[in-house]
């Protein structure tokens, strides 16, 4: 029978040579390189998550009247100094 000291040690080896195994073949100096299409994906994302109307979303929920606060926010004429 396997007692409870037993299998918290086992786990503790089986979690260090796993650990040791997934190191092994790690190089912290090689970087990375992401396909133009995801690359496109992200900047397609980020543009959007820019956009005042994305904005207008998260910024009226801070104030009292959303919908109202909202609706302002929404004029993109409403952004920009003239």
């Amino acid at each position: 029978m396997i007692t409870e000291e037993m299998l918290c040690a086992a786990a503790a080896r089986s979690c260090e040579l796993y650990t040791a195994d997934l190191e092994s073949g790690y190089n912290a100096d090689v970087l990375h390189e992401f396909s133009p299409a995801f690359e496109k994906k992200i900047r397609k994302l980020k543009r959007r998550a820019d956009h005042p109307a994305f904005m207008a979303e998260k910024v009226a929920v801070k104030y009292g009247n959303p919908e109202a606060m909202k609706s302002k926010l929404m004029d993109i004429n409403a952004w920009f100094l003239k």
